[in-house]
This record gives structure tokens, sequence and C-alpha cells, in this order.
């Protein structure tokens, strides 16, 4: 547990989890209000951009500071600490042509990463998706593929896990749910009443109120209380106010937080606000996907840019026509009485901008000519016809 947190903060990936969320919230439209990302994920997949960026490149610069690593194997020591239950499972691949076998070595030796060749159409890649998020993303990537397409870095992300506490299904009740527009719909609301770690009218948050609730079985005394933190919690932030003001108060404080540059981890000055109380919760039953939506316009909001130019990409490949040129996300959640299940897929699409020139195809399977010579005098020391060789010795 304290490896997990020491690399957390060390990493603060928290920073570009929150300036990306605040990013895709403001381009939000009354017909297009719900966000899901997995910010993991999305790191986990520019890693593999990192891992083929040129050394000393703008663009490798701007990964390092956005994602706040000082190389991709610090994203690939984060997923050997956070997967090492089953709760959480990561899964990285890649299907390539014409790539520097260096940099496939890379990916496969520092981020597990399986390796395959190029297909025709993306049906294998996107059946590696659905088996990788357990059947909870699909259709994620259709039709054939480019043939100026020379890479396609897959990162997919599974987690299913009880409450500690689970709801008591009896005490789920129906109720009415306000969207942002003001629609009233009809939701299944999981009731509990009991010590929680809580915080109301937080400052930080704009006023918001925020409740914690803890994954898997913890230690617990006599009385029930818990002796040992929990290590995954999910956190559900209520704003001071209805309607998008208050959503929007919430997401820019969280990326307010986020721009301190104090190098600490920004939720933790939430955290220190919350304390143990009991509560009286209500919260939704609910499910939700986002996606497949491309990062590309929000990735460039955050300060990753160049990777999407020609010559970035000098340890991936050695054409200097090699960019970044798609970044696709999609995540799914469900909330339910027993816990919570969620996953996401994120795939860079690399490609180049004109098909490599093919090989040179000699086959010596006539007669030919053979010089045999010095070089630095340039002097032949054989020289032969073969028209008739001994081919059989």
């Amino acid at each position: 547990m304290n490896n997990v947190c020491n690399t957390l903060i060390a990493m603060n990936l928290s920073s570009f989890a929150f300036n990306l969320f605040s990013v895709l919230s403001a381009d939000l439209t009354d017909d297009k209000s719900n966000i899901l990302i997995s910010p993991y994920s999305i790191a986990s997949a520019l890693s593999l951009v990192l891992a083929g960026a040129t050394d000393g490149s703008q663009c490798q610069q701007e990964l390092q500071s956005v994602l706040n690593v000082n190389s991709h194997e610090d994203i690939a020591e984060l997923t050997k600490n956070l997967t090492n239950t089953s709760v959480l499972t990561s899964a990285n691949g890649i299907w390539s042509r014409n790539l520097n076998e260096s940099y496939i070595a890379t990916v496969k030796d520092k981020h597990d990463a399986e390796a395959n060749a190029m297909p025709d159409t993306y049906a294998p890649i996107d059946a590696y998706i659905t088996e990788k998020t357990n059947g909870l993303i699909t259709k994620m990537l259709e039709g054939p593929i480019d043939p100026l397409t020379v890479a396609v870095l897959v990162n997919a992300v599974h987690f299913k896990s009880d409450w500690t506490i689970k709801f008591d299904e009896n005490l789920t009740v129906p109720g009415t749910f306000t969207a942002l527009n003001g629609k009233e719909e009809q939701a299944m609301f999981m009731r509990a009443k009991h010590q929680m770690n809580v915080a109301e009218n937080v400052g930080l948050l704009n006023g918001a109120s925020i409740v914690q609730l803890d994954y898997g079985p913890v230690a617990v005394d006599a009385r029930g209380m818990q002796t040992e933190d929990a290590e995954f919690a999910s956190f559900f932030i209520l704003p001071s106010k209805k309607g998008n003001d208050g959503i929007n108060d919430v997401t820019e404080s969280l990326a307010a937080l986020s721009s301190t540059g104090t190098g600490e981890q920004p939720f933790d000055k939430v955290l220190e606000n919350m304390r143990n109380a009991k509560v009286d919760l209500s919260l939704p039953r609910f499910k939700m996907s986002y996606g497949v939506s491309s990062m590309v316009n929000a990735l460039k909001a955050v300060g990753i840019n160049e990777c999407f130019n020609d010559g970035t990409l000098a340890k991936m490949s050695d054409d200097p026509n090699v960019h970044l040129d798609e970044f696709l996300h999609k995540a799914v959640v469900e909330v339910t009485e027993e816990g919570t299940e969620a996953a996401a897929a994120s795939v860079g699409i690399v490609m180049t901008r004109a098909m490599p020139r093919p090989p040179i195809v000699l086959s010596f399977d006539r007669s030919f000519i053979m010089l045999i010579m010095h070089m630095p005098s340039k002097t032949p020391l054989f020289v032969g016809r073969m028209d008739n060789p001994d081919l059989m010795f």
C-alpha cells in the first residue's frame, strides 16, 4: 500500500487527470453532458508513445511534463504497483509494421506489451480490447486499417470490486434524479447509513461536499471501525449549487488544485478536509458509457502537441514522416449495491505521410557476375561469371 501511494505522489498523475477532465468539461453541450475517462489508461497508452519519442525532442519533453514522469518506465512501474491484485488489470498491445525492432523490444520488456504484426482490419485489435475489458468495451475499432498506419498502440483497463460495506438491496428505493438540463428521470437510489469519510462545504471544491466509499475487505477492530486504509476507493462529489454552475465550480476547482506547481498530489489537499462521521447516503444505481471519442484536441489543450507532427518518434521508426495521428478513448462504468465494474481502452494510431518504398527484390536465380575486391585500392581480386556453377556441394 505504501509503495503504491509513494509512486502516485511522485508521479502526480492526478494533475494530468483533472486538467484533461477540465478541458473535456469545457466542451460539453446540453445534449452531450456526460464524461467518463480513465486518465491512467490514457497515460499508459501515451507511455508507449513516449517510449518511441526522439531523445531530447519537444515531443518527449511535453509528454514527460504533462504526465509528470521522467521516463516511460515510470508508468510501467506504476502499473506493476497498481495491478498486484485481481481488482485492477491493465494490458498493453502493439500492432505494427516497419518499426524499429529496438522499440518493439522495449515495449515488450518494459510495458509487458503484446506485439503483433499489423492486420488488414481492426477486427483482431478490437477483439483484444473486448477480451481485456471483460467484454465491457466493444466495437471500439472497426473497418480496414489505412495502409499508411504503421502502429496501433493500445491500453485496456478493467476494474471490478465489491464495496467494503455493500448497500442493502432491501433499502434501495425509487426516486427522482435531476439532470443538468433540469430533466427529471426515475432512478433507484441505494441507501446506507454508517460511518464514512466525508467533508461538507469544502472550500477547495467551491463549497461542494464529498464522501468516500471503500472497495474490498479491510481489517476492522472490535467496534467495527476500519484499522487500515482501503487500497481502492470511490469519491462522490456533490456541488454546492445545482445545474451547470455547480458542476463547473467543482471542475474548475480540481483543475486549479492541479496547477499549483508544488509537486504534491493535488487531491491530498481535499482528503485533508475529510473526517470519519455517520452519513445517511442516497446514491443512484447507475451505469454510463463514454466514447469512442477522439482525445487529440484535449491532449493538445493540456500541452501535448509536438507528437502529432513529423520527425518526433525516431526511436519508434526511422521514417521521418511517422507521427501520432489519432488518439481514441472509450470508458464504461456500472455502480450497483454490490460494488463497481469499470473498463476503459485507449488507442494511439501512428501513421506516416506516404507509403514506404517496398524492399528491392533481388533473386539470384539465374546467371550472375561476382566480384571480390580490395576496397582501399579498388583492386579486383576475383571476377567471375556464374553461369552454371556447382550448386550442390
